[in-house]
């Protein structure tokens, strides 16, 4: 048993599957996928599939090879909101301007209207 701010085997080695030294992730994970008896299922199960998959796509296991090739860019991500963002205040300014144009348009007929309804109002009584 566990006590409490103890931490487990399981736990220690789960942690250094997501370690920043490649050298202790890979070997931790081989390790691990040995003990599940090279059994993907399992090594699923026991790990969870964001531990797993990284040795899988590793050892090239059929269906996880290649998906380091098919994952997303973040930098790529990244310039593509950062254009978006930069087109967006670019088309905002602009628009600004339109509605503002368009708000001075529309003072005017409206206080040809708002007459014009007074007029009517004032023969009608």
């Amino acid at each position: 048993a566990v006590a409490d701010g103890e931490e487990s085997i399981k736990n220690l080695l789960l942690k250094h599957c997501t370690s920043v030294n490649y050298s202790v992730k890979r070997t931790v994970a081989e390790f691990l996928f040995a003990l599940c008896g090279d059994d993907q299922q399992e090594m699923i199960r026991l790990c969870g599939l964001g531990n797993a998959i990284g040795i899988f796509v590793d050892k090239g296991i059929p269906g996880f090879a290649g998906a380091a090739d098919n994952a997303t860019n973040l930098d790529d991500l990244a310039k593509l909101k950062q254009m978006q963002q930069k087109k967006q205040k670019k088309n905002g300014a602009s628009t600004d301007k339109d509605r503002a144009k368009d708000d001075d348009k529309d003072k005017g007929k409206g206080n040809g209207q708002s007459d014009k309804g007074n007029n009517g109002d004032k023969a009608q009584k």
